[in-house]
C-alpha cells in the first residue's frame, strides 16, 4: 500500500478529480457572469465537494510516502 508505484498511480488517478472541479468551477464563473447567482452557487457547492475529497486524498496520499520515506 505505501508503495511509491501504488501511491503515483493513485496520485495520478486524482488528475480526472481535478479536471472535474475545474470544468464545474468554470461553469459556476460563466453561470455567474451571466447573472444567475443561484446556478453558479449549487454547481459551486458541487466543485467544493470534490475538493474537499481530494483534500482528503491528498493527505493519505502525502501520509503514505512519508511512512514510505520513513522506513
Amino acid at each position: 500500500m505505501n508503495d511509491p508505484n501504488q501511491i503515483r498511480r493513485d496520485l495520478a488517478d486524482t488528475i480526472e478529480e481535478i479536471g472535474n472541479a475545474m470544468c464545474l468551477l468554470r461553469e459556476a464563473a460563466d453561470d455567474h457572469a451571466n447573472g444567475n447567482h443561484a446556478g453558479a452557487c449549487i454547481v459551486a457547492s458541487d466543485a467544493l465537494e470534490i475538493l474537499s475529497g481530494l483534500e482528503a486524498t491528498f493527505s493519505a496520499l502525502a501520509a503514505r510516502t512519508a511512512i514510505f520515506s520513513e522506513n
